[in-house]
């Protein structure tokens, strides 16, 4: 009889990296002390053209199905959004350990699961190739999860590590960092960004919600691409529940400019710069506290202030907010895309920052 034990997420990972697939690549995230080893494969395709690099063969996607036992009924809002997100088990006969499971919400009532569509595989697939510590790994999907509602049918959900410490909000707001912390953190979010930005993959949901803490107190990007998931930007649901939902971190090219003739011919683009645009809003709110657009309360006025192309004011009172600070958000803010710095360019300017601070403190 094998014993079953509870093991910690990085054992799990580990020898969830011993099994291969038939073309001989890993299939897990790997542990700590062997990512630099995971690394290598990418390392070695970096000097391609990326065309040619993203032909490769990608990572298999292990579908994880009668090994995910979910463990809450309470849908969780501190781990990213795109759709429900509940804790799990992950219990295989040998080892166990949290996760959390994401079910993503349809579109519509007859829609089909997110998963089972070949091009939303390809989505998740892409996920599956990155490997980076400042990007939460995709472990798997799992089709066959409960959901807590008897009334739906189960669906299908991505499987991800769990991460006790929450999304990057919540953590600051329940600690008294120093500057130099904040600017740590920061730093993470930058360099992931500016990873997944050298992948050709632009995030296009970049708030505070959509990053997570993980056990080592290291911001990682969640969710990203997820909106490929769930519908195109001319999708209504989308305006709805997405860019309507998160407004105040929205790039103000992603609605039309008043004045824009004609409206019915608009169609917002997600671009690099637009994930830029909403780091300086990040930026603006974990420095300051308050969030952009903090003097209007209503997200209708809030669209209307991007109508209008109208950026956030600098919050008042707030000594924290230096000079230099409100420069660097300024600067992702550009008054036109190209206007704006490339993510490792702004991981420059935030890592002289962190620099400075901690010279500071000493």
């Amino acid at each position: 009889m094998v014993s079953t034990k509870r093991t910690s997420l990085g054992d799990f990972m580990q020898q969830s990296l011993d099994k291969k697939t038939s073309r001989g690549l890993y299939k897990s995230w790997p542990s700590q002390h062997l990512r630099s080893l995971h690394f290598l494969p990418l390392l070695l395709r970096s000097h391609l053209p990326p065309y040619q690099a993203l032909l490769m063969p990608v990572f298999q996607v292990p579908i994880l199905n009668g090994k995910i036992r979910r463990t809450s009924d309470i849908t969780l809002n501190d781990h990213g959004g795109f759709g429900d997100v509940f804790a799990g088990e992950y219990d295989d006969g040998q080892t166990t350990c949290t996760v959390a499971v994401k079910v993503l919400r349809p579109r519509f009532k007859n829609d089909r699961p997110v998963t089972r569509d070949n091009g939303q595989r390809r989505e998740i697939k892409l996920w599956k190739c990155l490997f980076h510590p400042n990007i939460v790994p995709l472990l798997g999907l799992t089709t066959d999860f409960e959901d807590p509602n008897p009334f739906r049918p189960n669906l299908p959900g991505i499987v991800s590590p769990w991460m006790r410490n929450g999304n990057l909000l919540t953590y600051v707001k329940g600690r008294n960092l120093d500057i130099a912390q904040l600017l740590k953190l920061l730093c993470d979010v930058a360099t992931g960004l500016a990873y997944l930005h050298s992948s050709l993959i632009i995030h296009g949901d970049l708030t505070p919600a959509n990053v997570l803490i993980d056990e080592k107190h290291n911001a990682c990007l969640t969710d990203f691409g997820l909106s490929t998931l769930t519908g195109g930007l001319e999708d209504t649901s989308y305006w709805t529940s997405t860019i309507g939902g998160a407004m105040r971190w929205r790039a103000p090219e992603l609605v039309p400019e008043i004045g824009y003739a004609p409206t019915t011919h608009f169609v917002p683009r997600l671009t690099t710069e637009c994930d830029i645009y909403s780091y300086g809003q990040i930026v603006l709110q974990i420095i300051s506290g308050e969030l952009p657009y903090y003097n209007i309360k209503h997200p209708e006025c809030i669209r209307l202030e991007l109508f209008k192309r109208n950026r956030p004011n600098r919050p008042v009172h707030c000594g924290r907010l230096t000079d230099e600070y409100w420069a660097l958000v300024n600067k992702c803010w550009g008054e036109t895309p190209g206007a704006r710095p490339s993510a490792t360019e702004v991981l420059t300017d935030v890592n002289g920052l962190h620099c400075n601070a901690l010279a500071r403190l000493v």
